[in-house]
């Protein structure tokens, strides 16, 4: 696909138009997740002596290999930690370490960091009650393991803003297959065509979304812009989901 030369317009509050139902993703649109994951890799492997030379090197490698595939991408991101295990294990093993003892403290360590580091974005919550006084009903529609994904929830006290709330988890199909926005859209009861996915991923909540009749806004929190090639074109772009905030009545 050739993108267009120039991206598409930031969405506003006006931008929805007659859409009834926006739905949500939840990690690096609600809640800021992705960019501590340096951070919390260079903390860790501080705090264990004598690890093989190029570790944080050989864990990256390891870790792009294992996201890299659909299948171990479903499995990772339905036990987190197993795959860090797995990630780390590997990372050992190809530098002459096979210690599964250690292998396991280093991740449980690292998941811990992330854990903690998690917050939510900047005005994420008051975006989601300005949306609802407009009128717009509000759904969540996120990849990942039903007890991890409801500990957000809860943590953030995030639930009592959603309608509906589909967690792949629980609901036994994630982004970007058709049923995970066709379970959002029947909930609610509204057509696609008066429907907005909002996520930060091009192919689950972009691509996906527009295959199923939605439309969708990109939140490119990392300002990287669209890449030479997208998956898809997004209605809109946003760099914060506060973007969307619809000014007082």
């Amino acid at each position: 696909m050739t993108p267009s030369p120039d991206p598409p317009v930031p969405a506003s509050w006006a931008g929805f138009g007659p859409a009834e139902a926006i739905f949500f993703d939840l990690d690096d649109t609600l809640l800021e997740d992705n960019p501590a994951t340096e951070r919390c890799w260079t903390a860790t492997l501080a705090e264990f002596a004598a690890l093989p030379a190029g570790l944080r090197e050989e864990i990256r490698a390891v870790g792009q290999w294992f996201w890299s595939d659909a299948a171990r991408h479903r499995a990772g991101r339905a036990d987190l930690h197993a795959a860090t295990v797995q990630i780390v294990r590997e990372a050992l093993a190809a530098l002459g370490c096979a210690d599964e003892r250690l292998a396991r403290a280093i991740a449980a360590r690292y998941r811990a960091l992330r854990d903690a580091s998690m917050r939510l974005h900047d005005g994420a919550v008051e975006t989601l009650a300005a949306l609802a006084r407009r009128g717009h009903r509000l759904g969540l529609i996120t990849n990942g393991a039903a007890l991890a994904q409801r500990r957000k929830l809860e943590r953030f006290a995030l639930a009592s803003h959603f309608e509906y709330i589909g967690i792949e988890g629980e609901v036994g199909v994630g982004k970007p297959e058709p049923a995970a926005y066709e379970r959002a859209l029947d909930a609610l009861a509204v057509a696609p065509r008066r429907a907005w996915m909002v996520g930060d991923n091009l192919v689950w909540d972009v691509q996906g979304a527009q295959r199923a009749g939605l439309r969708a806004i990109w939140v490119d929190y990392r300002r990287t812009g669209l890449p030479p090639d997208p998956p898809a074109l997004p209605d809109h772009v946003v760099h914060a989901v506060s973007e969307l905030a619809p000014p007082p009545a």
